[in-house]
């Protein structure tokens, strides 16, 4: 039998997620909240690039009880296709240059010098 989220749960997932958002430094991205109601995923993340509105969405069923570990894992994933989703959308378009997707990744390297290289090499 499928277990369906409370409440509880989708705070967890708001507050782990606002938690690495912050971490990454994602502060250009005007972020909401939904519960996926599909059932098909135990979260999404549905990101516009012009406009820079992100909506990270959470299951409200899962296939088991989801312990807390499990929720701030859903929570880590939909922030990190937030970080990636400038490529994802660039890499979608029909015409995109080198120098849109280098700048891109950079963007990308540079969060992640500032945060997880700058901690594993104090």
């Amino acid at each position: 039998m499928a277990y369906k989220t409370t409440k509880k749960d989708f705070a967890e997932f708001k507050a782990e997620c606002n938690r690495w958002i912050e971490y990454f430094g994602l502060i250009g991205w005007e972020v909401s909240y939904q519960i996926d109601t599909d059932n098909s995923c135990r979260g999404s993340c549905m990101a516009d690039l012009d406009s820079g509105i992100v909506i990270l969405g959470f299951g409200n069923e899962f296939a088991q009880t989801p312990d807390r570990f499990e929720i701030k894992r859903v929570a880590f994933h939909e922030v990190c296709e937030l970080l990636l989703s400038p490529m994802r959308i660039l890499g979608q378009s029909r015409y995109i240059s080198e120098e849109e997707m280098g700048s891109q990744r950079h963007c990308v390297i540079n969060i992640l010098q500032n945060t997880i290289f700058k901690e594993k090499t104090k």
